[in-house]
C-alpha cells in the first residue's frame, strides 16, 4: 500500500507525458483531475496510474477534488492484483501548484512518507516542471516541501 518515502520517486518521460495529457483532458481544462500513482516500492518507479474518476464518479462534483474515503478499498484490490504499491498522488490546480488549505488538511494517503504532486494551470501547456509542486506527508497534517521534478535523460525524478 503507502510506502515512506525511500527517496526518488521516477517514472519514464513518455509515462509524465501520457499522465499530464490525462490529467489536462480529464478536467476537461477547467476543473481539478488527479490520481494515484502506482509502482514497485522497491524501484520507486511509478508505472501505472489511478484516475479518480475510476474510483469515485462523483470526485468533481464541485470542480475540486473531494474523494469519498469508502472508495479507498477499489484502490486497494487494483494494487494487490497489480502487485504494486501507492507511490505518490497527484492532481491539478487551477493556478498556481501551492498546497490547498484542503490539501494541507486531508492527505489523500495520510502516512508519513506520502508524496502529493500539484500539476498548475489545470495541466494545460505550456508551463515548467519547475512550477510542479511536490509535497511530502510528515504527519499531523504537516507537510514538507520538495524540490520540483527534474529530467535526468529519459527519467522524470521527484521526491
Amino acid at each position: 500500500m503507502a510506502q515512506p518515502n525511500q527517496g526518488s520517486r521516477w517514472c519514464t518521460r513518455a509515462f509524465w507525458q501520457e499522465l499530464m495529457q490525462q490529467l489536462c483532458l480529464r478536467g476537461k481544462k477547467r476543473h481539478e483531475s488527479g490520481a494515484f500513482l502506482l509502482g514497485h516500492s522497491r524501484s520507486a518507479q511509478v508505472i501505472h496510474a489511478v484516475y479518480y474518476e475510476t474510483l469515485d464518479p462523483n470526485v468533481y462534483a464541485r470542480g475540486i477534488v473531494e474523494f469519498n474515503g469508502s472508495r479507498f478499498s477499489e484502490l486497494w484490490t487494483q494494487c494487490r492484483t497489480l502487485q504494486l504499491s501507492v507511490l505518490a498522488d497527484v492532481h491539478t490546480h487551477p493556478g498556481s501548484a501551492r498546497q490547498s488549505e484542503s490539501d494541507r488538511g486531508h492527505p489523500m494517503i495520510g502516512r508519513c512518507g506520502h508524496v502529493a504532486v500539484i500539476i498548475p494551470s489545470y495541466a494545460r501547456e505550456p508551463w515548467a516542471l519547475t512550477r510542479v509542486g511536490v509535497y511530502e506527508y510528515t504527519g499531523g497534517k504537516c507537510w514538507a516541501t520538495r524540490s520540483a521534478p527534474k529530467l535526468n535523460g529519459d527519467r522524470l525524478e521527484f521526491s
